[in-house]
């Protein structure tokens, strides 16, 4: 087999429906691996143009516990194929059988099992195979998730046939509902293929059923057989309702054990004035600016975020400010301490991520009014109490697990240079959510960061500039006329033309829902050009079975005329009689 821009090295796995190889990427210079999936996978021509042309969403799934996913295509043999990033280690199916793991360190690879699943799951992304031997650890002991993406297409029906879609898969770690149909597969049944991992992991069986009398049976430590079995209940209902859900559960049971010494240390110390009743649970985040500790009230079992800022002091006035007041919109802040080197907040925990989070392909229509006119709440809310955001962006952006989204980092400085903001020598680095010129923090400079927001929500990407305006791009272009003229206003280069108020925008925003919240159009490139590909796939079939059909009654009539011509006189007589009487009545009429 060759691949155009690779080349094959060594077979490194083999399953029943695929095989993989050790390669290298020509262009630049790198390992990689290649996986082949059966070429009975795409059987026929319209589910090959399906596979090459399908957006490859999961491409843009980077997360330090996913393996990424870099291309796929089509070998010329008629294979497809998928190219993943190259890594060094061994499944934690083949891990657990030949090495003893302590419980905490398995508890450890559960933990970034969930963070990796949360990441995928906010994006809409399920992957449909989760079980030991798709976990890779690494050489650093970090846990991987293996064929994001790559399990979809084993039980998309636009690609096998429907039949084949049912039996494809493994069995063993499919929830109920998936063994029904393939289409019922979701975030949750995802958590039920969890659960049975999680049962293999912790008691080392890879042989019997994880039945709730199996796991009940086995020596599995009494607080994660609790989670096991609510997660492979088989009421979907009744199962957790997201993997951070299970992560929050295992860090309250691990308790810090995860965390090196070094990292307790500099916590106990740094937030030591008010942390003597709270037990460290995890480092959220850690950087040259600040570092965010997940602490848990030692009477209450409530989680709450402590934020440590370095070196600045900006923020803390807000705080303070927000601290005697509350908005379901804007996050709770308990309390703040102080001093010349840095300052404190003590906050809510809110356990389902940002919207940086949540960015990898646009939102519907009805997503986007959600989340954005509970933002507009909030910030409407901020701006009467006089407190002003200065840096609205996805990461600061905050959801629940019941999905309420919340503003948090009020007043804090951004971590990039505004006045060089078309300069930055790594793109990555660029604030794409400030005005193209310096300005000071208003209610205008708000107003332009949240349209900044809601344009990337809505497109699925970041503003693109050229010439220091804003540039015209494919996915803008599809948006309705109205809703671009809203996002146009609030990001106006000149803050004097943008929306005097919140309050203006909201009701906007408001006048929009009613034209298109009810219609739940999904814009997105990716789902847009399938549904559009569903679409022209059963037309197609259509006209396939039509052109069959006529075909057919063509072939039909031929054998029934020649059979009359050669053996049947008396009918053929009769029936060119009737023929001329027809045309010469027909004849008269004319």
């Amino acid at each position: 087999m060759e691949i155009a821009g690779y080349r094959l090295e060594e077979k490194i796995g083999e399953g029943g429906m695929s095989e993989v190889y050790r390669a290298e990427q020509l262009s630049l210079k790198r390992t990689v691996a290649i996986k082949f999936l059966s070429e009975q996978l795409l059987n026929h021509s319209t589910a090959q143009a399906l596979f090459e042309n399908e957006p490859l969403i999961v491409a843009r799934l980077n997360h330090p516990k996913i393996i990424h996913v870099i291309d796929k295509g089509i070998t010329q043999s008629g294979k497809p194929f998928f190219v993943m990033e190259f890594v060094e280690g061994v499944t934690l199916h083949d891990l657990v059988q030949d090495k003893k793991i302590p419980n905490s360190q398995k508890v450890q690879y559960a933990i970034q099992i969930c963070r990796g699943l949360s990441f995928a799951h906010r994006n809409g992304i399920v992957h449909r195979d989760i079980k030991p031997a798709n976990i890779i650890i690494d050489s650093e002991n970090n846990a991987r998730i293996l064929d994001f993406g790559i399990a979809s297409f084993y039980t998309d029906e636009r690609f096998v046939q429907k039949s084949a879609a049912q039996v494809i898969g493994t069995e063993r770690y499919m929830a109920p509902e998936v063994k029904v149909s393939s289409s019922n597969a979701n975030l949750l049944s995802d958590l039920y293929s969890l659960g049975v991992l999680m049962f293999e992991t912790f008691s080392e069986n890879f042989i019997d059923n994880a039945t709730p009398q199996n796991i009940e049976q086995s020596s599995i430590p009494k607080p994660i057989k609790k989670i096991i079995l609510s997660c492979i209940s088989a009421d979907p209902a009744q199962r957790p309702t997201s993997a951070s859900v299970i992560e929050n559960q295992l860090l309250h049971i691990i308790k810090g054990a995860h965390l090196a010494l070094s990292q307790k240390a500099a916590a106990e110390k740094e937030v030591a004035s008010i942390s003597k009743n709270f037990t460290l649970l995890d480092v959220i985040s850690e950087n040259e600016f600040s570092k965010v500790y997940l602490y848990e009230k030692q009477k209450s079992s409530d989680l709450l975020a402590i934020k440590k800022r370095n070196h600045d002091t900006s923020g803390l006035k807000e705080a303070k400010l927000l601290s005697s007041l509350k908005h379901q919109n804007i996050i709770n802040i308990y309390g703040t301490s102080s001093n010349r080197r840095a300052f404190i907040t003590v906050m809510e925990y809110m356990n389902a991520g940002s919207l940086a989070e949540r960015l990898l392909q646009p939102f519907s229509f009805d997503e986007f009014f959600n989340v954005a006119e509970g933002l507009l709440a909030g910030l409407n809310f901020a701006h009467q109490n006089r407190i002003l955001h200065g840096n609205i962006r996805p990461s600061n952006i905050l959801f629940s697990q019941s999905g309420e989204v919340k503003l948090t980092d009020f007043g804090l400085s951004e971590h990039y240079h505004q006045h060089d903001n078309f300069n930055l020598e790594h793109l990555d680095q660029k604030n794409w959510y400030v005005p193209e010129k310096m300005e000071p923090v208003s209610n205008a400079f708000d107003i332009f960061s949240l349209g900044a927001v809601f344009y990337h929500m809505l497109t699925g990407e970041p503003i693109q500039w050229k010439n220091r305006q804003i540039a015209w791009t494919e996915p803008y272009g599809k948006l309705p006329k109205k809703m671009q003229e809203m996002l146009i206003k609030m990001m106006a280069l000149a803050p004097e033309f943008r929306y005097t108020s919140i309050s203006e925008v909201q009701h906007r925003l408001s006048q929009l829902k009613s034209l298109y919240g009810t219609k739940q159009q999904k814009r997105s490139t990716g789902i847009s050009t399938t549904n559009i590909k569903q679409k022209a796939k059963a037309s197609l079939s259509f006209m396939r079975w039509f052109k069959n059909l006529l075909w057919i009654v063509v072939l039909a009539l031929a054998i029934f005329y020649v059979q009359v011509y050669f053996f049947m006189p008396d009918i053929k007589q009769f029936i060119h009689q009737t023929l001329r009487e027809f045309l010469l009545w027909w004849a008269s009429q004319l």
